[in-house]
């Protein structure tokens, strides 16, 4: 791999697209695809699906929708950096650094779309995984399982595979 196939990004304070530069856009090819995969380098499972679009303004290429999402899951901060390298016409490998050089931690791989949570009284809640909460299901756990304030729930998870991912959950009530 060449220079010519890589270029770097230094985060700024409220990036929401990224700018692919003049000498990497003819690796892309044609651009008759909407999104492009950001994967980072050897880890399975950290991988990004985002929007490539032409600014009609100064006709330069950039990955937009799903770039802060990217952002916030990894916690970069100002000045952190990332390194892209092109592989195919729709996959970008990434390395990601902070201030000092020091490449990041990238923890556990993104949580699939959605995802079920078991109690132990075999009831099954459901909720849709977006942007790394959950938009809906716990009010209904919380209700279900009469939670107060100070209870504790802890979660150990006993499933997690392509297809789903389940917990067995143990509630400890204040004060007990």
């Amino acid at each position: 791999m060449g220079e010519k196939d890589r270029f770097y990004f230094i985060v700024e304070r409220n990036t929401s697209r990224i700018r692919i530069p003049n000498h990497v856009t003819h690796l892309l090819g044609d651009l008759n695809f909407d999104t492009i995969t950001l994967f980072v380098k050897g880890m399975e499972g950290h991988s990004w699906q985002v929007a490539v679009v032409v600014d009609e303004k100064d006709g330069n290429l950039y990955f937009t929708d799903g770039v802060d999402e990217l952002i916030k899951y990894y916690k970069l901060k100002q000045k952190f950096c990332i390194i892209f390298s092109v592989i195919s016409t729709q996959q970008v490998e990434m390395l990601m650094f902070d201030k000092k050089g020091v490449e990041i931690d990238y923890g556990f791989p993104p949580l699939p779309e959605v995802i079920q949570i078991s109690s132990d009284d075999d009831d099954v809640i459901e909720g849709v995984f977006k942007k790394a909460r959950f938009e809906k299901g716990w009010r209904a756990f919380v209700q279900e399982n009469q939670l107060g304030k100070d209870d504790e729930v802890d979660f150990t998870l006993t499933v997690a595979d392509d297809y789903r991912i389940e917990f067995q959950t143990e509630i400890t009530r204040a004060g007990q």
